[in-house]
């Protein structure tokens, strides 16, 4: 994906662009949610939480037409071409891939792997993890990277072959062969996040890996308020907002294929590193450091970071 500085942009939506007011929780189907602030007036766009589950989703989801054009427009003004335009979200790409390897490797003993990175960007962080879990002893790694665009980078390593799809659809046929399936940053984004969840769960093979990364700032936001300022939330860029409580208990209670068992679940990992950026390394480590000792009662996190093992 591009780079997160410049691909989250607010952008204000009329009326022909929104579906209707939401009434009901896309997860868990509950009415029971309350706003938690206005993400844009005239038409009114509210993100609501729900009192249920946990997620807190936009009050009305953008029509397919109206984030066509959006994630058109981004594309267009970014000039992405290749996979040497910073197709990446994560600063620090050797620390995001050791971080995803290093988990993969107490959950899946060795051999051929078959991963799924869907909305994987070039494929840059995916490659760097396969090179990791090949240096580690996996024999065989294939990778395929799901993304609108077909720049994907290329390993010198014979072990891994990368390739590239342009949907989900296109992948049909093979369901349910997946060793991991990884999407990153990528769920917050999506209309029908409910389906496409349950969606990338059937691609994996049973007792596969399923990793999500999600942003959690609704905390932040109430915070921010308190003190008279304002959070961008970046409507429609993001349309859900994921933390703790909500991904814990989605695999564990509300996942129609699920229970699935957790395998890792704590805050996102920092995306910069102190070599390159010391101050924003320091400041995001020091934010979400009181939740190794708090647990689920200290949520100024950011995002969270799961993986998921399905169940056999």
């Amino acid at each position: 994906m591009p780079n997160a500085t410049t691909f989250h942009a607010s952008k204000h939506l009329g009326e022909s662009d929104l579906g209707v007011v939401q009434t009901r929780c896309l997860f868990c189907d509950a009415d029971d949610r309350v706003a938690v602030t206005r993400l844009q007036a005239d038409p009114d766009v509210d993100l609501m939480k729900c009192r249920s589950c946990g997620v807190c989703t936009a009050s009305r989801i953008p029509t397919v037409a109206a984030l066509e054009t959006y994630y058109t427009g981004y594309y267009e003004r970014s000039g992405n071409d290749g996979p040497g335009d910073s197709q990446v979200t994560f600063k620090h790409v050797n620390r995001f891939a050791g971080h995803l390897a290093g988990v993969i490797q107490g959950a899946l003993s060795p051999g051929p792997l078959n991963i799924l990175d869907f909305g994987g960007g070039d494929g840059t962080i995916v490659l760097r993890m396969a090179e990791q879990l090949v240096a580690a002893g996996y024999p065989e790694v294939v990778v395929t990277v799901v993304e609108y665009h077909d720049a994907v980078a290329q390993s010198t390593c014979e072990a891994i072959t990368m390739r590239h799809e342009p949907s989900l659809d296109a992948l049909a046929s093979v369901a349910g062969t997946f060793d991991i399936v990884i999407a990153s940053a990528i769920i917050e984004h999506l209309p029908d996040a409910k389906t496409e969840t349950e969606r990338l769960l059937a691609f994996l093979r049973p007792g596969g890996i399923l990793y999500v990364r999600t942003p959690f700032v609704v905390p932040v936001l109430r915070l921010m308020k308190c003190f008279g300022l304002r959070l961008d939330f970046t409507f429609p860029g993001h349309i859900h907002d994921m933390g703790q409580g909500f991904w814990e208990g989605y695999f564990s209670t509300i996942s129609p294929s699920g229970p699935h068992r957790i395998v890792h679940s704590q805050p996102s990992i920092v995306e910069t590193a102190f070599s390159e950026h010391f101050f924003r390394s320091l400041v995001a480590h020091c934010i979400k450091l009181p939740w190794r000792l708090l647990g689920r009662r200290y949520s100024l996190v950011g995002g969270w970071d799961i993986f998921i093992q399905k169940s056999p």
